[in-house]
């Protein structure tokens, strides 16, 4: 990093898009900021020559360190920052200031162990489309204000092994498609508590949310297009399930809680029912002639058939 610094001339910095800051002990210049697009920091922290201030041309920030690292305060300084990625980084939570980043629209933490929680001031966050928490794994709740993120499309949470509350208001995000919330083992009741407005939802992921025993009929969206439900402790699937006309794929790999599903199937565009180790699954209800389309059923072992 060094001697590509020491290569640059002033004409290459001037036409610089893409900035990416390794491991270095020397001060990074702070003009290196004046046209740069995006911004990729690994091994730490950089430190600067001068105080960043504020940038208007910062659009895409990825913090991907291989140690856990503290929050560089210096991005807060990229008021049009619209992509941020989140690897290793060492804080309890982001700071409240965050909400200063006003046209952030895609936020993504990733592995960051110590990490309890989202500050309430996400709510401020209006143009906020994705929102990503994989293995995260001391986080317990997010925050009510949430579901102020009325332009939310996607949310998905991935292995956040304590995390117990979901907030209803999600429910009042009528703009989210992607509702994700896969192998939090510890999520049950608040998933069956949902009430709201959830109704362009294309596609419902609660795989590996072991405690989970039913959904809400929040879900059931005329725009729902995935359904999994694989690795949870459902004992069968509601009625509305089968009047969802969009559904293409439902999984429900290893439920093995599932005794029966429910009558009188009606989803012609379905493609895909997984019920692969649904042990205590008793019958195939009528009307599965009629799925015309259905291409993938199984491997199924429902051992209760056999009987």
């Amino acid at each position: 990093m060094t001697s590509l610094r020491k290569d640059m001339t002033p004409n290459c910095i001037l036409r610089c898009r893409y900035l990416c800051l390794t491991s270095s002990t020397e001060k990074i210049c702070r003009n290196l900021f004046d046209k740069v697009h995006a911004l990729y920091v690994s091994s730490g922290n950089p430190s600067f020559d001068k105080p960043i201030k504020k940038c208007c041309n910062v659009r895409s920030v990825v913090l991907d360190y291989t140690i856990y690292t503290p929050f560089p305060l210096f991005m807060l300084k990229f008021q049009f920052l619209g992509y941020l990625r989140i690897c290793n980084v060492s804080c309890m939570e982001l700071p409240e200031v965050i909400s200063g980043c006003w046209n952030l629209q895609a936020l993504h933490v990733m592995h960051c162990k110590v990490f309890t929680g989202l500050p309430e001031s996400i709510g401020k966050l209006k143009k906020l489309r994705t929102l990503e928490l994989l293995m995260v794994t001391d986080l317990k709740s997010l925050p009510q204000s949430i579901g102020d993120c009325q332009d939310l499309r996607s949310l998905q949470l991935y292995s956040c092994y304590k995390l117990i509350e979901i907030p209803n208001s999600i429910g009042n995000i009528e703009t989210l498609r992607v509702l994700d919330i896969v192998s939090c083992s510890c999520v049950y009741r608040q998933v069956q508590e949902f009430i709201g407005k959830l109704r362009n939802l294309e596609r419902i992921n609660l795989s590996g949310c072991h405690y989970l025993r039913g959904l809400p009929r929040t879900f059931s969206c005329r725009t729902l297009r995935n359904l999994n439900l694989s690795w949870t402790s459902i004992t069968s699937l509601p009625q509305w399930v089968t009047l969802i006309g969009t559904l293409e794929r439902i999984e429900l790999e290893y439920c093995m809680n599932l005794v029966e599903l429910p009558k009188g199937i009606e989803n012609k565009r379905l493609e895909v029912l997984d019920m692969n180790g649904c042990l205590k699954l008793r019958c195939i209800p009528s009307g599965f002639g009629q799925l015309t389309r259905l291409r993938w059923l199984g491997p199924v072992c429902c051992w209760q058939w056999w009987r």
